[in-house]
């Protein structure tokens, strides 16, 4: 189980960039708009996968702010330096087991109580999965003009909490706050709530924080499974329009090669998780040592210290045999018993060169039966090497997990 898709992602539409507040709307909507400025049409009507469309604008607003196409122009005209900023644009994905009027609803109450009721004017588009893409990435783009706008017109000067240095990061926070609580209302009247015994309404709740803020989060819910998801998955990076378009069409980007290496990382660590938990099963656990800990919280009615108490336990108890897999399959010889291929110990310079090499040799062909013996025993296949990457990548989660309680205390 991965941790949940939440995405919410902003993005200035910049002259500077070659971009036109024109062309961006009509390419959002799947729609036909003139540039005035340019004299210049853009149909993007054969482009499809628009589920809904939503323009709004302040009730007070002039006429023009009601219609895309005029509303967009005006933009043009009044942002007229050649490095203006156009607009701002909120790229933002729904939780996937919703349905299309869900989705809707979603966006207008977003856009309603975040932007228009504070004078702003939007347009956007519901998306569908790119076909070649997730088929449960419905998402929205939602174009912002960063002037409020009443029945006098556009403001002299713009708002500063979109592009301010200082206020930008708390407003778009404010944005994810909303998004994440708005998607989680309409999972629990799916009966995806804790009422109904689910814990999906809560993750997309809290998704927009990090991931060690979501494991403590679930953790105090006795949500366990995830909080473990939560605790040992790397964060991956949003790849962006413009890389996922040159990807699509079989080139390799930079963006591209760091998702899939954060994603092969991921899936490594999985497959610790799950090495981990067969051998505690093999060692006489009764399934995955999360479990354990979720079910005990369970049954003793979720008591707040039962479950306070959970993650803790639940790490414990995964590093304790995390340290058994450690001693099975990766044995813990010194260097001068089970030296590296091709390394030579000069433990005693006294020693022949035939010494030395019988002693590796003999140090090797232990570890090569001790390993028989376990895989006889556990029914485990060793793979030496592999084990040594995990002993690696386990020390490297458990430095950043102390780093992390450091900053905590």
């Amino acid at each position: 189980m991965a941790a949940v898709a939440f995405h919410f992602q902003a993005n200035p539409i910049s002259r500077s960039k070659g971009q036109s507040a024109v062309a961006s709307a009509a390419y959002r909507v799947a729609g036909k708009l003139q540039d005035d400025s340019l004299q210049k049409i853009f149909d993007y009507r054969a482009k499809g996968g628009v589920e809904y469309v939503h323009h709004a604008a302040p009730k007070n607003a002039p006429e023009w702010a009601q219609d895309i196409g005029a509303a967009w122009n005006k933009v043009e005209e009044t942002e007229n330096r050649k490095n203006s900023t156009l607009a701002f644009e909120y790229v933002a994905a729904f939780p996937h087991q919703l349905d299309e009027q869900q989705r809707e609803y979603i966006l207008k109450d977003f856009v309603r109580e975040e932007l228009t009721r504070k004078g702003f004017m939007v347009t956007a588009a519901i998306h569908t999965p790119n076909k070649r893409g997730d088929e449960r990435n419905h998402h929205t783009h939602i174009m912002v003009w960063d002037r409020a706008i009443d029945a006098d017109g556009a403001a002299a000067n713009k708002d500063r909490r979109f592009s301010d240095l200082k206020q930008r990061g708390e407003t778009l926070k404010g944005f994810k706050q909303k998004w994440a609580e708005l998607g989680a209302r309409q999972l629990e009247r799916n009966g995806l709530g804790l009422e109904h015994g689910h814990h999906e309404a809560d993750r997309w709740r809290h998704g927009y924080k990090t991931l060690n803020e979501q494991a403590k989060i679930a953790t105090a819910r006795g949500d366990l499974t995830y909080a473990t998801e939560c605790q040992f998955r790397e964060a991956t990076k949003h790849v962006g329009v413009a890389a996922v378009s040159m990807e699509r069409k079989g080139k390799q980007t930079e963006r591209g090669d760091l998702h899939r290496e954060t994603e092969t990382r991921n899936a490594e660590r999985q497959d610790i998780r799950e090495e981990i938990n067969k051998a505690a099963e093999k060692l006489g656990g009764q399934g995955k040592p999360e479990q354990q800990q979720e079910s005990k919280s369970q049954e003793r009615g979720g008591s707040n210290a039962a479950i306070n108490q959970g993650l803790g336990a639940t790490l414990s108890a995964v590093e304790s045999v995390a340290g058994i897999l450690e001693n099975f399959f990766v044995p813990q010889h010194t260097a001068q018993q089970y030296p590296k291929r091709g390394e030579v110990i000069e433990d005693n310079p006294t020693k022949t060169a035939g010494q030395r090499k019988a002693e590796q040799t003999k140090a090797a062909n232990e570890a090569e039966q001790s390993n028989s013996i376990k895989r006889d025993t556990y029914g485990i296949e060793i793979d030496p090497e592999r084990m040594d990457r995990i002993r690696r990548q386990w020390e490297e989660e458990e430095r950043q997990r102390s780093h992390g309680r450091g900053h905590e205390r």
